[in-house]
């Protein structure tokens, strides 16, 4: 039996995946329980190696899968002693698992055998493990660990090594090739097909037979016949450098420009009018195309006058290629220029792709890592390979290795609050999920609510009826959810902003807890749409009020039940006779315009639906006839002084506190722009002589 352990042991080293170390109950001598565990090897220190290194543990190879609760340990504090020898922990059983890991029960309270993966690990022959047994497992891989470790000084890496490649890591391995880049695959291959065939579908007008149309409603990511191209996504994941790449590629030349540079719409039309007409000539005398490319069009702020409708004007009148890049694609800003865009959306790459290209970084700088270190930290840069080479680099300049242990200590300080990587929307379904909240701490729920205390508790009662199997759960959410009604008004009303962590605890925080499970799809709050509404119905009922002016008595609520209900029965009445003078004379009597009928006096009613039917129902010709009528007879003349003084006065009109304007140009515009239409009246007036 020992020779037959010995040999197992030895083609256990020689093999790929390190056998599980599971304590028997028939066999509990250390000596054969040493042999079994591969020893860490010695990190090497050359420079100079190419090949791919990284550090090994006991149970380097080995997946192991949680479930249940433990007594004596938490599961997170489980997950990481487990990566910190080396294994790899996943949430579902396969047949790449090495060990189910299970406490007595679940966190449902059912018996550890009625899981799914417990099933799972029967049916596919994994092996499985109590609390007993992993506290044995545990306390052999301690006791083996201190035995094994000796005393050694390990050799610092000088702080700037000599031969090594000037510039930062995140020059260094940027990509230099399309195929370099880090995901998105998908929407690299739809840029560079769109920039290929951009002038035989803009210049030459051969239109892609594809209707830019999803569901009834225009979508901008389908819109490939478009003249720009608009890259979204996270800061840090490539869009830039993808924009530059794919114009190398096909042999463009970069104008580039940052729109968070420019302040008005005369800074951005001014260089990109010339640009967006021409392209360029080398000192050969070969003519090149030109591309342009407009970085950060989402951090335009609210000083920038007519910034975005200069850039959709460049869009529309173009002759080149061009390439809008921006981190927020929600903004309001992009909503009239994604219409005119390609709209191509960036993601982050996952973490299986980083930590396989950080692994090739890290092997040819010489340093030996860990796959679940590495792993760890993209996880806590948010995918950010950025951020993520500026750590790596700053600790090669320190230590050749790295180590899962070593960056759960000493790495806190780098990572990305994970709440700042949250909207509002994702926070608001992860405070519905009842198993997603009990591994947060207070804190961290109240601060999921603190992302957007308006927005959220609004999110939370539009949803929290869809994961409720249970009335009194249900009940008591109702409760908390009424509640916080209350303190949201106590604090709007009275200004009691120090109730802020209350509301979202009986708004937010206990509604999650007593819910069941997040809605597969989250519904928008109808409070918003109900909101405006009431808004705009309110502002009607004023300027009505104010049209009525001192012919009637009366509140707004009396306007609203009494006047408007009678002037729009009597004006109605009138039509469906066809009595225009008659409907013309009672609508001059209470300053009523055609315009203040169609949209005060049937908004304001309440069958709105049942009398905008009724107006419909009425012929076109008869509507027609009443607004002519009404024009004729009682146009007021301050409307039309109103408008020629709208019609003189420039759009763009400048504010001297934002920008200067030369003295004299104003006037020359002005004098160009009057003398358009005289022109054309002239033209007008000699052609009918001559006819």
């Amino acid at each position: 039996e020992k020779q037959d352990s010995d040999t197992e042991s030895l083609e256990s080293e020689h093999s790929n995946k390190a056998p599980l170390v599971r304590p028997s109950e028939e066999v509990k001598k250390p000596p054969k329980r040493t042999a079994q565990i591969p020893k860490k090897p010695k990190p090497s220190n050359t420079k100079n190696t190419k090949k791919q290194t990284s550090s090994q543990g006991p149970l380097t190879g080995q997946t192991f899968v949680i479930t249940g609760n433990f007594n004596n340990i938490k599961r997170e504090e489980l997950t990481d002693v487990l990566k910190s020898y080396g294994a790899r922990v996943t949430g579902n059983v396969s047949s790449k698992t090495t060990c189910l890991l299970h406490g007595e029960t679940l966190e449902d309270g059912r018996h550890y055998t009625e899981g799914n993966k417990f099933k799972k690990a029967k049916e596919l022959g994994t092996k499985t493990m109590d609390e007993s047994q992993l506290e044995e497992l545990l306390s052999h891989l301690i006791q083996t660990e201190t035995k094994q470790t000796a005393p050694q000084t390990i050799p610092q890496k000088p702080l700037f090594p000599v031969g090594s490649p000037s510039g930062l890591w995140t020059t260094k391995y940027s990509p230099k090739t399309v195929e370099d880049i880090i995901g998105n695959s998908t929407n690299v291959e739809k840029l560079i097909n769109w920039l290929r065939d951009w002038e035989s579908v803009v210049l030459k007008q051969n239109k892609k037979n594809i209707k830019p149309v999803a569901k009834g409603r225009f979508d901008p990511s389908m819109n490939v016949n478009a003249k720009a191209a608009l890259l979204s996504g996270s800061p840090g994941i490539g869009k830039t450098t993808t924009a530059r790449l794919v114009a190398k590629g096909l042999n463009y030349n970069i104008v580039e420009m940052n729109a968070s540079d420019v302040r008005s719409k005369k800074q951005i039309l001014e260089p990109l009018t010339a640009t967006s007409g021409s392209n360029s000539l080398t000192r050969s005398g070969s003519v090149v195309k030109t591309l342009l490319i407009m970085d950060e069009i989402d951090g335009m702020s609210s000083g920038d006058r007519g910034g975005t409708q200069a850039l959709i004007q460049i869009i529309k009148d173009t002759k080149i290629p061009v390439i809008c890049i921006c981190n927020d694609r929600q903004s309001t800003k992009l909503k009239s220029l994604a219409n005119y865009c390609f709209d191509i959306r960036f993601t982050k790459p996952n973490k299986v792709q980083l930590s396989k290209k950080v692994l090739e970084i890290l092997s040819n700088e010489g340093v030996s890592a860990e796959p679940n270190a590495v792993e760890h930290i993209v996880e806590m840069s948010g995918n950010d390979i950025r951020q993520i080479l500026t750590t790596l680099e700053m600790w090669a300049r320190s230590s050749n290795t790295l180590t899962y242990t070593q960056v759960k200590q000493s790495a806190k300080g780098s990572s990305k609050d994970p709440v700042t990587m949250l909207t509002a929307w994702n926070a608001g379904s992860k405070l519905l999920s009842s198993f997603e909240l009990r591994k947060l701490t207070h804190k961290e729920r109240i601060d999921l609510f603190f992302i957007d205390y308006d927005f959220i508790p609004l999110y939370i009662h539009e949803n929290y009826l869809s994961g409720f199997s249970d009335l009194n759960k249900l009940a008591d959410a109702a409760d908390s959810i009424a509640f916080s009604d209350l303190i949201s008004k106590k604090i709007r009303t009275d200004g009691e902003w120090s109730l802020l962590p209350q509301l979202g605890q009986f708004g937010a925080v206990q509604p999650g807890l007593l819910c069941g499970k997040p809605p597969s799809f989250g519904k928008f709050p109808e409070w918003f749409g109900k909101f405006s509404t009431q808004r705009k119905n309110e502002r009607l009922l004023r300027e009505t009020k104010h049209y009525l002016g001192g012919l009637i008595s009366g509140d707004n609520e009396s306007v609203l039940n009494e006047y408007v209900p009678v002037l729009y029965k009597m004006v109605i009445k009138l039509l469906k006779e066809n009595s225009i003078e008659e409907a013309v004379e009672v609508m001059h009597q209470y300053n009523i315009s055609p315009e203040v009928l169609k949209e005060h006096l049937i908004s304001l009613q309440f069958a709105t639906h049942t009398v905008e039917t009724e107006f419909k129902n009425i012929p076109t010709k008869t509507k027609t006839s009443l607004t002519k009528a009404y024009n004729s007879h009682y146009k007021s003349s301050l409307q039309k002084v109103k408008k020629k003084k709208a019609e003189a006065t420039p759009k763009d009109n400048f504010d001297p506190e934002i920008e200067e304007v030369p003295p004299g140009e104003s006037e020359e515009e002005e004098q160009e722009v009057e003398a358009v239409p005289k022109i054309k009246k002239a033209t007008k007036k000699s052609t009918k002589k001559k006819k």
